[in-house]
């Protein structure tokens, strides 16, 4: 014990003073050959990370730094870093960490690649240098070696033409892959204007860039040729026929021979129809090679009148309805203009004057029916040589308004009514259906005035400036009525006399009787007053109403108790009514 401890390196140092350095050496000196008689004896397999290969060989220290065996890293990149031990240089491949993915530990070569481990591009080792690139015949892309190959061979290669930048012909040349055969259409295209990279057929068929004529491919054998019922043509087919379907076809009769009926005939072509124009000329006298339609039609060559043809021509609701044939108004040169012939039309004018098939009647015309012959000639409109009343439908003064027909003349009596109203349209006079109700002006001042217009009144008449209808009615002078509307006029006076019992002067005016009364009852009835019967009261005795009292004959004369004339003891009241006719 005593000589371990005069052994120990620290109590050493403390007696001789020896220097922390010397003392670090020696302790490393006394513990290592202890370590490495332990070492000898360990079972590394216990530990989870077999020693195999180089690792066999190698001192503790190598890997357990500065003598610590706890959280010694295993996974490669722990020693092969650079630092411990070697690691990826700068031309390494870039790829993950894990270097046993590739190497093993006897030798870092040969190395198993494993692509998986790879993080850069394909391009970036397989580069002609660092491992085999592409060859000099390779095709012409920019895409990456893993777009068509697999990381266990070369071939057999998934390609994918997406990535290709060279012309389909630079590959398809009939050596580094298919081209075009001996019996392939002549073109200068490239395979991809017709066939797509998934396989050459189906091909979609682009005819713009064929450069052999149609008919080396259109010949029934390769592609489908002429069948036996064509036209009989030396021409080329696309003369006629576009490239996306035989039909519709744009016919070039300038590349047909022989006479129109050898092909419209029905059969091949259309022909003529069930109701054609009787004729045995050819189509081309008529038609042209553009369309049946327009025809330059010959008349020369029909027989027989027109409406053999023109059966069906006339317009329906424009034509005239005629019976005549077609020649009677119209020439082969055209239908228009026609040399009309009013003669063979049977309708009414309007059928045809209408404003749309010939000029009818103008916007300032006047009402009528749609007879035009009622006034009109065939020759011309005007002038209007007879005038037919009875197809007019509007009033008498659209007409006669003393512009376009005689108007009332300036003495005429002052009416809102038609014409009509009192003139008859064989002539103005006599007017014999007078109707005053039409009549708007005073009857004295534009009839009944002596002018010789209407009848005046008598010498003899009323002296009055009232007008004729205060008093008349207009079916006759007699019997006259008169309604006294005058306030000073007792209403609904009732007396069998005459007018002239209060009109003494034979005029509107009254001369009263006694004036000192007027307008009372008492002003003509003064000489009918009785005092007697009209008692105003007996007690204390008589008294009796005066004249002034009761000059309005019609108040009240009620008898009362006494003198003070305060209590009425009788009541009288309407005794004297000037409906009752009497007193």
């Amino acid at each position: 014990m005593k000589n371990k401890q005069l052994l120990n390196p620290i109590n050493i140092a403390g007696k001789i003073g020896v220097s922390w350095s010397l003392l670090l050496l020696l302790a490393v000196l006394f513990v290592v050959p202890n370590a490495w008689a332990k070492a000898k004896d360990f079972d590394h397999f216990a530990t989870g990370f077999v020693l195999s290969g180089k690792h066999e060989n190698l001192g503790c220290a190598t890997c357990h730094l500065k003598g610590v065996f706890k959280g010694t890293p295993t996974n490669c990149t722990g020693c092969h870093n650079g630092s411990i031990a070697m690691g990826k240089n700068e031309k390494h491949i870039l790829v993950t960490n894990t270097c046993d993915d590739c190497h093993t530990t006897v030798a870092w070569m040969p190395a198993n690649m494993d692509h998986s481990a790879v993080m850069g591009s394909c391009k970036v080792c397989h580069n002609g240098s660092t491992a085999p690139g592409k060859p000099a015949n390779h095709v012409n892309t920019n895409g990456q070696c893993d777009d068509c190959h697999g990381t266990l061979a070369w071939s057999p290669a998934r390609f994918d033409h997406s990535n290709i930048t060279g012309t389909c012909a630079s590959c398809h040349n009939g050596v580094n892959a298919q081209g075009k055969s001996a019996s392939h259409i002549a073109v200068t295209a490239d395979c991809v204007e017709c066939h797509d990279t998934v396989g050459w057929r189906p091909a979609h068929m682009n005819h713009d860039v064929v450069t052999a004529p149609c008919g080396s491919c259109h010949n029934g054998n390769t592609a489908t040729g002429k069948p036996g019922g064509h036209i009989k043509t030396n021409s080329e087919c696309d003369s006629c026929h576009g490239t996306r379907a035989w039909t519709p076809a744009n016919f070039n009769h300038e590349n047909a021979s022989g006479p129109c009926s050898g092909c419209h005939n029905g059969t091949t072509a259309t022909g003529k129809p069930g109701n054609h124009v009787q004729t045995s000329a050819e189509c081309s006298t008529c038609h042209s090679t553009n369309a049946w339609l327009p025809v330059n039609f010959d008349h020369g060559t029909v027989t027989g009148n027109c409406r053999s043809c023109h059966d069906k021509d006339k317009p329906v609701g424009f034509h005239a309805v005629v019976t005549a044939d077609c020649g009677e108004c119209h020439r082969p040169g055209g239908w228009l203009p026609a040399n009309m012939n009013h003669d063979v039309v049977t309708p009414n004018c309007v059928q045809c004057h209408d404003n749309v098939k010939q000029p009818g009647k103008p916007g300032k015309h006047k009402p009528t029916s749609n007879a035009c012959g009622a006034c009109h000639n065939t020759i011309a409109w005007v002038p209007v040589t007879r005038m037919d009343h009875n197809e007019v439908t509007g009033l008498c003064a659209n007409c006669h308004d003393g512009i376009f027909a005689t108007g009332k003349p300036v003495n005429h009596l002052v009416t809102s009514s038609d014409c009509g109203a009192c003139h008859s349209t064989n002539a103005w006079v006599p007017a014999t259906g007078f109707d005053h109700s039409g009549v708007t002006g005073n009857c004295s001042i534009n009839c009944h005035n002596g002018s010789g217009v209407g009848t005046p009144k008598p010498n003899n008449h009323f002296l009055t400036t009232r007008e004729c209808d205060t008093c008349h009615r207009t079916t006759g002078w007699l019997p006259v009525r008169f309604t006294h509307s005058s306030s000073g006029y007792p209403k609904n006076h009732n007396n069998a006399g005459n007018c002239t019992m209060c009109h003494s002067t034979n005029a509107d005016t009254i001369p009263w009787r006694s004036v000192s009364y007027k307008p009372y009852c008492a002003g003509c009835h003064q000489s009918k007053w009785r005092a007697d019967p009209h008692l105003k009261t007996e007690n204390p005795q008589v008294v009796l109403y005066t004249l002034t009292e009761l000059q309005d004959c019609t108040t009240s004369c009620h008898i009362y108790t006494d003198a003070t004339f305060t209590t009425i003891l009788k009541t009288r009241s309407g005794h004297h009514n000037a409906s009752d006719g009497g007193w």
